[in-house]
């Protein structure tokens, strides 16, 4: 199977660095950079032929689908995961509070509730979508960057080491 994923394009809150996690953001109007991502994403997928195309149901997911003309189905499997008490809180706070378990094992962070309901998340699509070899999803950070991690190593250890840019599509093989 093949997956590939675009983070939502920008809000207000990533400009801010603000983690918004099930917080429901809008899109920013009319952003130049946003434009220009759509450009780029556009060009892209012109070369993917997505038997399917999965949508987070929060209102920047659903907005960048919309304009990037994406027939889809919504998907709550595909959803942000929370981060409880840091939503709406800067992320560099966040990552003041939680340190090295942030990057090395977010299972043993104060959020292991939510990274664990987070990896039950991506096991269970992973495990629905198997038989679709090309699948697109329109999600988030902390959804991608768990879902890289569970198929290169099996787990969510180390995911917060990656970086998943707005507005980016990135593809990866399951086998």
């Amino acid at each position: 199977m093949t997956i590939h994923a675009i983070r939502h394009l920008r809000t207000s809150w990533n400009d801010e660095g603000l983690m918004q996690g099930l917080t429901d953001i809008e899109l920013l109007e009319s952003d130049a950079l946003n434009n220009s991502l759509i450009a780029s994403i556009s060009d892209e997928l012109e070369q993917v032929k997505p038997d399917l195309v999965l949508v987070s149901p929060l209102k920047r997911a659903v907005q960048t689908a919309d304009r990037l003309g994406l027939d889809y189905s919504i998907e709550p499997l595909v959803s942000e995961m929370s981060f409880g008490r840091f939503e709406g809180l800067p992320k560099t706070q966040m990552l003041d509070e939680m340190s090295d378990s942030w990057l090395g094992d977010p299972l043993a962070s104060d959020l292991k509730g939510e990274f664990e309901q987070l990896e039950i998340r991506i096991r269970l699509f992973l495990e629905k979508y198997e038989m679709n070899p090309i699948i697109l999803i329109v999600s988030h950070g902390a959804f991608i960057r768990g879902l890289i991690s569970i198929i290169n190593s099996g787990s969510l250890t180390g995911m917060n080491e990656r970086i998943v840019e707005n507005g980016k599509l990135i593809t990866m093989q399951v086998d």
